[in-house]
C-alpha cells in the first residue's frame, strides 16, 4: 500500500506517464494527483471543479511527455488540459476558438498519440465532431481534417499511429463509418470495406511492424484486416474484438466449426494465420476475451469445463516458440494443444503447458508424439517418445533449444 486516505474517496483513469502513475482522486473535489509509487512521493498536482465528471469521466491520455485531459476548473467548462506533472504547468491548452469540447475518451477509442502529440475527437462549434490534434499549446491545436463538412461532423474514434500515418474511424456521410488514414499532407478513406453507406464499424486498430491491424465487419461478420499505405485485406473471419501483440505476433479470438473461439495468431498473412491454443476442447470454445500481456504471460477471461468463465494465465510466449520449433524440425501435419491454469487458483506456483502432438506419416513416423513441459521461469522439460524415427529424433534434438529458452 502507498497512500491511504482516511475520508476513501474513489481513485480513476490511472495513466502512466515517464514512470509515474497519474490519477484522478474524486472525494467532493476532483483532484489531479501524481505518484512515484512511494507515500512521500504520491502528491497532488491540480485541484479542480467539484463537477461529477472533471475528470473521470472523460480520460487521460499521455503524449509527447505531456498527460492531457478534459478539465473543468469551474470557469470555461470542459476544456482540454494539459500537464507537465507540476501545478504551474498544468494549463487549459486553449486553440479551438470557443468550443463546445475539445473531448479526450477512454484510450483508444477516443484518443491516441501520433509523434509527440495528441490526437482526439475535437469540436469547434462550426465543422462538428473531427479530428484533432495538439502538441500542448495554442498554437499548435488544430484539426486535423475536415472529414464531414458542415456543422454534424464525422466522429473520429479508434485513433492508431502506423508507419508514420494517422488511422482512425470516421463517418464522411456517404460511406458510413469506415477507416480512415492521415499523412504526407492529406486524410483519405483507406478502404470502403462495407460497400455503401452501411460502414463496417471499425475498432480495435493496432500498429503491427508498421502495418495497422483492426477488426471491420464487410457484411459477413467481423472479420481481422491489415492495411498500409497503400492497401488494406483481410486474412481471417469471425474473429473477437480483443487484439493483443506478442512480438511478430498478433493475438486475438476466433471462432470455427470444430474448435468454437479460441485463442488465434495471425502475422499479417493469411498462410500465417492460425489456431495457437484449445483451452476448452469440443465445439463449444473457451471464448477467450480480455487479453493482456505482460511479457510473455497472458492474462485473459475464458470459459473452461468445472470452472466457468474466469480470468485465466498462459505462458503464450513458450507455446509461440514451440510452433516455432515444430515448423523448424519438420514436424509438420501436428496439432497441438495447450492448457491454461485459472489465474490466482493457488494450484501451482510454475505455469506449466503439456502439448500432445500426433505425428504425420513421414520419417518422424506415424504414431510420433512429442511432450513438452514449459515453466514461468522459461526451463522446460521434454522427450521425444513413441515410435519416432531416428530422422525425426535427430531433428527434434537438434532443435530442442529453440523452445525452451526464454
Amino acid at each position: 500500500r502507498v497512500m491511504e486516505w482516511p475520508d476513501g474517496g474513489e481513485l480513476d483513469r490511472l495513466t502512466l506517464m515517464g514512470g509515474e502513475l497519474f490519477f484522478v482522486r474524486k472525494s467532493g473535489e476532483q483532484v489531479l494527483w501524481r505518484s512515484d509509487g512511494s507515500e512521500a512521493g504520491t502528491v497532488p498536482v491540480k485541484v479542480m471543479a467539484a463537477a461529477p465528471a472533471a475528470y473521470g469521466e472523460r480520460g487521460l491520455m499521455a503524449a509527447g511527455g505531456r498527460l492531457f485531459f478534459n478539465g473543468n476548473d469551474g470557469a470555461s467548462g470542459f476544456e482540454l488540459w494539459t500537464s507537465d506533472g507540476t501545478t504551474a504547468g498544468t494549463v487549459e491548452v486553449g486553440g479551438l476558438d470557443g468550443s463546445v469540447d475539445g473531448w479526450i475518451g477512454v484510450e483508444p477509442r477516443g484518443a491516441g498519440s501520433w509523434g509527440d502529440e495528441l490526437v482526439f475527437l475535437g469540436d469547434d462549434g462550426i465543422h462538428g465532431e473531427e479530428p484533432w490534434r495538439s502538441d500542448g499549446t495554442a498554437g499548435g491545436t488544430a484539426m486535423v481534417a475536415d472529414v464531414r463538412p458542415g456543422a454534424e461532423g464525422s466522429e473520429p474514434v479508434w485513433f492508431a499511429e502506423a508507419g508514420g500515418r494517422l488511422y482512425f474511424e470516421a463517418n464522411d456521410g456517404v460511406h458510413g463509418r469506415e477507416l480512415w488514414r492521415s499523412g504526407a499532407g492529406s486524410t483519405e478513406l483507406v478502404k470502403d470495406v462495407r460497400e455503401g453507406s452501411g460502414g463496417a464499424f471499425v475498432r480495435e486498430l493496432t500498429d503491427f511492424g508498421g502495418h495497422l491491424a483492426f477488426v471491420a465487419d464487410d457484411g459477413s461478420g467481423a472479420g481481422l484486416w491489415f492495411a498500409d499505405e497503400t492497401s488494406a485485406w483481410k486474412v481471417r473471419e469471425n474473429v473477437g474484438v480483443h487484439l493483443a501483440l506478442l512480438g511478430g505476433a498478433l493475438l486475438f479470438p476466433s471462432a470455427d466449426p470444430l474448435h468454437g473461439e479460441e485463442l488465434w495468431q495471425a502475422d499479417g498473412t493469411e498462410a500465417g494465420t492460425r489456431r495457437v491454443a484449445d483451452l476448452a476442447p469440443g465445439t463449444g470454445g473457451s471464448a477467450p476475451g480480455q487479453l493482456v500481456l505482460a511479457g510473455d504471460q497472458l492474462f485473459l477471461a475464458a470459459t473452461t469445463l468445472g470452472t466457468g468463465r474466469e480470468p485465466h494465465v498462459m505462458d503464450v510466449g513458450a507455446l509461440l516458440r514451440f510452433h516455432e520449433w515444430t515448423e523448424a524440425a519438420g514436424l509438420s501435419g501436428l496439432s497441438a494443444t495447450a492448457g491454461a491454469i485459472p489465474f490466482g487458483d493457488g494450484v501451482a506456483n510454475l505455469l506449466k503447458f503439456a502439448f500432445g502432438m500426433d505425428g504425420a506419416a513421414g520419417d518422424h513416423g506415424g504414431c510420433g508424439r512429442v511432450a513438452a513441459v514449459f515453466h514461468r521461469d522459461g526451463g522446460r522439460s521434454g522427450q521425444v517418445a513413441g515410435g519416432v524415427s531416428d530422422a525425426g529424433r535427430q531433428r527434434a534434438a537438434l532443435h530442442a533449444d529453440a523452445f525452451g529458452e526464454s
